[in-house]
């Protein structure tokens, strides 16, 4: 659907995270006092509900609506930015149930998230989990079920002039790609970068036992051989020096009584 570049650069300019829109319905509108009033399609933001974007019925081709519409300015704003998907908004899980969360995913285990407008003692790894579990989106990673395969980085950004952040390497890359600030800024919004360590965590395991087996003596250290300890040993004398521990045999404690041994 060829919605007018002007509207699109707007939906691009606007700062919040996801670049979710939501078709609002449509309207009449007034532009000149002697022509018949003129249908138009809106559509709002999902993250923040107050930015609107509206164009006219018979910019688009037949048989768009506002859905559509929305569904358009949020593609183009995805591709823009270069995310893999993203949510915004009101979550709704039916039966009253449901929770707020803008969130967008990058690539390579790398998520921007807030979840900060939900009256909860949880976390943005929380909302993110949750989203997963209740199929709003979908991991790559069945690990990214899990809330401690995350670090966190809360910030804000500056997304207006964001562009193909599927390319960054992670979150230092973007925040040498991003304008950010450590506190709250006029143009900037809350974001937390969430980068998913469970690969890493997986790799950093699989060389620690690497090491271990490598380390690890292909001979017992003990002194004592197979053959020598499944042989029964004659009884040593009292004051003598073990040939296989080192010890001297000699009258030692037990728990609740003694004898008379070395230490094998």
């Amino acid at each position: 659907m060829a919605v007018p570049d002007v509207v699109l650069s707007f939906a691009e300019a606007h700062p919040c995270l996801s670049g979710c829109f939501e078709g609002r319905g449509s309207a009449q509108a007034c532009f000149d006092p002697t022509q018949p009033m003129v249908p138009l399609f809106e559509a709002t933001c999902e993250d923040c509900s107050t930015f609107r974007l509206s164009v006219l019925e018979a910019l688009l081709p037949s048989g768009a609506d506002a859905t559509s519409f929305a569904a358009e300015l949020t593609q183009h704003v995805r591709t823009e930015r270069g995310y893999l998907w993203s949510l915004g908004g009101y979550q709704y899980l039916g039966s009253g149930n449901g929770f707020w969360l803008n969130a967008a995913y990058l690539g390579r285990g790398l998520f921007l998230v807030d979840g900060s407008s939900n009256s909860s003692t949880q976390g943005d790894v929380e909302f993110l989990v949750r989203a997963f579990k209740n199929n709003l989106a979908t991991p790559e990673d069945p690990g990214m079920l899990r809330v401690g395969a995350f670090q966190s980085k809360v910030v804000y950004l500056d997304l207006r002039r964001a562009r193909q952040l599927d390319q960054v390497q992670g979150s230092q890359d973007l925040l040498q790609t991003v304008p950010w600030s450590a506190r709250a800024k006029s143009g900037f919004v809350r974001v937390a970068i969430l980068e998913y360590q469970g690969a890493r965590s997986a790799q950093a395991t699989a060389q620690a036992q690497a090491a271990l087996q490598f380390n690890q003596p292909s001979t017992p250290t003990t002194s004592c051989t197979p053959t020598e300890l499944t042989q029964p040993k004659a009884p040593a004398e009292p004051g003598s020096i073990c040939p296989i521990c080192g010890a001297r045999v000699e009258e030692r404690q037990l728990f609740s009584s003694t004898f008379v041994g070395c230490l094998c």
